[in-house]
């Protein structure tokens, strides 16, 4: 147990071969089929890889989410988690992603008074477009701008053109930018 231990506070969790945690934890049930100890270190194996997925689909990591999906599968097939944490990878999947980087043009008006000049008629039209995105997708959007004064000034530019509040996330990065989230259509088959 000491061993499993170890490999576990040095994230030796299935690797390498012979000298991980899952393998000294089995040893310890080979010997000992009921031992508590083990049996919790092989959840915890789980439950490191289930975050792990987690986190990997909440960043768009598809692949590494799938990578501890698999690790976590073999410490315990039968573990009722990996199927929840499954579904919401296939969920997180089917979702679809339009980024629109906002122009210099648009983000250099967050100073221009609200008047009607061209630049402003331009930059209204270009939000107008956005939000009759949002309407007709059923979109989510996350926000990402230079400053939360930008951002709010971004939010407030697309929702003045929707019937309801918009929900959106804000998040600080360059360029300034919204991606649209949305369910893909499922495929038809005829």
């Amino acid at each position: 147990m000491e061993q499993a231990h170890q490999a576990m506070q040095d994230r030796l969790l299935t690797e390498p071969e012979d000298r991980n945690a899952l393998f000294y934890y089995r040893s310890v049930l080979q010997i000992d089929p009921h031992h508590h100890g083990a049996r919790e270190g092989i959840h915890q194996i789980v439950e490191l890889y289930l975050t792990w997925a987690l986190e990997a689909i909440d960043d768009l990591a598809f692949t590494k989410a799938n990578l501890w999906l698999e690790r976590a599968a073999l410490a315990d097939p039968k573990a009722p988690a990996i199927f929840t944490v499954a579904e919401r990878l296939e969920l997180k999947r089917s979702l679809s992603r339009r980024t629109i980087v906002l122009p210099e043009w648009v983000t250099s008006t967050t100073d221009l008074p609200n008047h009607d000049s061209a630049t402003q008629r331009a930059v209204n039209s270009f939000f107008q477009d956005i939000a009759a995105s949002i309407r007709q997708q059923g979109a989510t959007i996350v926000i990402y701008s230079r400053s939360d004064e930008e951002g709010r000034w971004i939010y407030q530019s697309v929702n003045q053109y929707l019937p309801q509040r918009l929900r959106a996330t804000l998040k600080l990065d360059r360029p300034a930018r919204i991606d649209l989230i949305f369910l893909a259509p499922s495929p038809t088959t005829e």
